[in-house]
C-alpha cells in the first residue's frame, strides 16, 4: 500500500513504518513489491532523516529501532519511558517548527519551557 493510501486508511499503521523505516523498506524489498511501492516509500527518506535529526537538535535524543528493528526493551515500564519521550519530542519538534515558519521563531534552538 502507498505511503499515501496507509496514512489515510490507518494513520497508526503508517506512522508505524515510518518509525521502522528501514526494516519496512527491506521488508518490501525482500516481498519483491512493485518497484514503484518502494519508490514511493524511498521518496520519504530525506524528509524521515530530517525530521529525526530536527528533534535531536531540539530534544537532544530519539531512540529509534536498530537496523534489525529491535528497540532493545526490557521490560513494559521502560516501553513506556521510550513511548513517552519519543511522542514528547514530536510534539516539541512540530510546535518548533511551526513557529520557526510563521516568524515567531528565529530558529529550532527553543527551549522546552516555551510550552
Amino acid at each position: 500500500m502507498s505511503p499515501e493510501i496507509l496514512a489515510q486508511v490507518d494513520p497508526s499503521a503508517f506512522w508505524s513504518c515510518v518509525v521502522h523505516y528501514k526494516v519496512f523498506v527491506k521488508t518490501l524489498r525482500d516481498l519483491r513489491c512493485e518497484s514503484e511501492l518502494i519508490d514511493k516509500w524511498l521518496a520519504l527518506e530525506g524528509g524521515i532523516k530530517e525530521s529525526r535529526q530536527d528533534i535531536v537538535n531540539i530534544w537532544g535524543t530519539f531512540i529509534i529501532p536498530d537496523e534489525n528493528g529491535n528497540w532493545q526493551i526490557q521490560n513494559d515500564q521502560q516501553h513506556e519511558a521510550i513511548s513517552l519521550k519519543n511522542a514528547q519530542a514530536a510534539i516539541v519538534t512540530v510546535m518548533a517548527k511551526v513557529r520557526a515558519l510563521d516568524g515567531s521563531a528565529n530558529s529550532l534552538g527553543i527551549d522546552i519551557l516555551d510550552y
